[in-house]
């Protein structure tokens, strides 16, 4: 029945870590970026701590209304719906659904990430939770953890047939 048990719970933790995996990292191997919403400018659409996965897009397939995550300096990311467009100087103008006004700056094509393609709820705090320190330790010893629960059921497997061979 321990038995049982253990290989529940390891099977579970191991299905999270894969899962959490391809949502936070596997999914750029297809085109996507994860990034995590910040503020309370797009809601109610995308909320505080929503993981919007964005894709490249070219300038031509823009269309007002799309949402759209682009670089406000060089480490600033933003998250807004396109309000207009102008192809003559390839820029877009931007709001948040939840703003009053359209931003004040609009945005150069070439410092658009792409357009948000879908999100997941609250994933976000887990992604930014991941990429600080604390973040990180947790992450290597939840994988540590994870080797272990493996390898204990081989252990005592192990000792469990020298102790036969005694008899």
């Amino acid at each position: 029945m321990v038995k049982k048990i253990f290989n529940l719970i390891t099977t579970i933790c191991s299905s999270l870590m894969v899962i959490l995996a391809v949502l936070l990292v596997g999914v750029r191997l297809i085109g996507y970026t994860p990034f995590c919403v910040l503020s309370g400018s797009m809601t109610p659409k995308y909320l505080p701590g929503d993981l919007v996965y964005v894709q490249k897009v070219e300038f031509e397939d823009l269309k007002k209304g799309d949402v759209i995550t682009f670089l406000i300096g060089d480490d600033k990311v933003v998250t807004h719906r396109i309000a207009d467009i102008n192809t003559d100087n390839r820029t877009i103008v931007t709001k948040g659904d939840a703003n009053e006004s359209n931003d004040t700056s609009p945005v150069m094509y070439q410092n658009v990430v792409g357009r948000v393609r879908f999100a997941l709820p609250k994933l976000g705090y887990l992604s930014d939770f991941i990429q600080t320190d604390s973040g990180k330790y947790a992450v290597i010893a939840a994988f540590s953890l994870l080797i272990i629960l493996f390898i204990i059921p081989e252990l005592f497997k192990k000792s469990g047939k020298r102790e036969e061979e005694k008899k």
